[in-house]
């Protein structure tokens, strides 16, 4: 896990690091990416939470209609 830390944020020296310059040029630089940068990194989880939220409009529309359908078929 710590391994992990230490190349997200390119240290090299892990705990050792932290009061040194270079710590901070990693901290801003992780804080400046914007939300397009890191979906950019996760295109998969991105493309299956818009997909998601596709198929939840177009059920909503679905079962919209199908209500209208039965209240025309009522009257």
């Amino acid at each position: 896990m710590e391994y992990a830390k230490d190349m997200v944020l390119d240290i090299k020296n892990g705990q050792g690091m932290k009061n040194n310059d270079e710590w901070k040029i990693s901290k801003k630089k992780l804080l400046k990416r914007g939300l397009f940068e890191r979906m950019s990194n996760h295109k998969i989880i991105a493309s299956i939470v818009a997909v998601t939220i596709g198929f939840m409009i177009i059920d909503m529309i679905l079962i919209s209609s199908f209500i209208n359908v039965l209240i025309t078929i009522a009257r």
